[in-house]
Formats: structure tokens, C-alpha cells, sequence
């Protein structure tokens, strides 16, 4: 037997151990990625929390659920889901969380679609305050804000205008 025959078994087994050594040093890697995708998530507050936090409603209630609505738009149906059970002032809250929502996200017809959806499937206060919030969004987008601060052509920044019940009229005009 020649001497290369001799060291064939011992290159196969050599050859054999460096691709089952990568095998386990790459699992890990993996296991890191799903750790820190977990860990992402537990940072970020449900919607419960969120609504737990503001049981008042209010402008930090709609810029919450604005925040989660806008890096999870599938969260609408959420959303609606919650409203059901929630106050007057959330569901105000809520409802305008989604008009805002469904101009920031405009240009992304899967969110607009789960929105219109999630407010079809809403109490009527929400939906009212949805096309309040919905005008207020667009307003303030395109820079006729009613407190004539607009410094720069808005294109793309939103600025959080609070909506309340009961301030529905406050904002309209008749015409004469």
C-alpha cells in the first residue's frame, strides 16, 4: 500500500471534522439573530400595555398606538379589536391614531388597506375620530396647520395634532 493510501482515511476524517466544526460554530449565529429579533420585540410595548398606561386617552394614547401601528400596520385589526371594550376618550384616542396612521402610511396599500378594514370593523366614535384625525394628519402634512407655525414644506413629517371628543365643531366652517 502506498503512502498516499495510507493518509487518504486520515485527510476524509480531517476533511469531515472542519465541515461539521463550521456546522456548529454557524448555529450559534443563528440562535444570536432569533435572540436579538425576541429581545426587539420584548422591548417595544403591546398595545394592552399602551392602553393600560393612557386609560385616559389623550394625545400620548393616539401617539402611542400611532408609534406601533406605524412599524406593524397589521396591528390595526388590533386595534379595532380593543376599541370595543375600551372608554369614550380611548376609543377617540384610537380612532385617531389610525386617521394619522393612514396618511403617514399612504404610500403602503397593504397598511391602508388593513386600516380601512380595522376602522369598517370599529365603534362609531373611533371612526369619527379616525376622519378627524385622518384631516388633521393631512392638514399638518402639507403644512396648513391651523397655528400658522409651518416652517418648510412638511413633505413626509408628521406633526401629532391632538384630537378630543366634543372639539368635533370647533374646526369647521359654514359656508355663507
Amino acid at each position: 500500500m502506498s503512502r498516499a493510501m495510507k493518509c487518504l482515511p486520515r485527510f476524509v476524517i480531517a476533511v469531515t471534522l472542519c465541515f461539521v466544526q463550521t456546522a456548529i460554530l454557524q448555529a450559534p449565529t443563528a440562535d444570536a439573530a432569533t435572540r436579538n429579533q425576541r429581545a426587539a420585540a420584548q422591548r417595544q410595548p403591546t398595545l394592552q400595555q399602551v392602553m393600560a398606561k393612557h386609560p385616559q386617552g389623550g394625545a400620548a394614547l393616539t401617539k402611542a398606538v400611532l408609534d406601533l401601528v406605524r412599524r406593524n400596520p397589521k396591528l390595526a385589526a388590533d386595534v379595532a379589536s380593543a376599541s370595543k371594550g375600551a372608554s369614550l376618550a380611548q376609543q377617540t384616542a384610537l380612532g385617531a391614531a389610525l386617521g394619522q396612521a393612514s396618511v403617514v402610511l399612504a404610500a403602503d396599500p397593504v397598511a391602508t388597506a388593513a386600516i380601512a378594514a380595522a376602522v369598517a370593523a370599529s365603534p362609531s366614535p373611533v371612526q369619527t375620530a379616525f376622519a378627524q384625525g385622518q384631516a388633521t394628519a393631512t392638514r399638518t402634512s402639507s403644512g396648513e396647520g391651523g397655528g400658522g407655525s409651518s416652517s418648510g414644506g412638511g413633505g413626509g413629517t408628521f406633526t401629532l395634532i391632538p384630537t378630543t371628543s366634543g372639539a368635533a365643531g370647533s374646526s369647521s366652517s359654514s359656508p355663507q
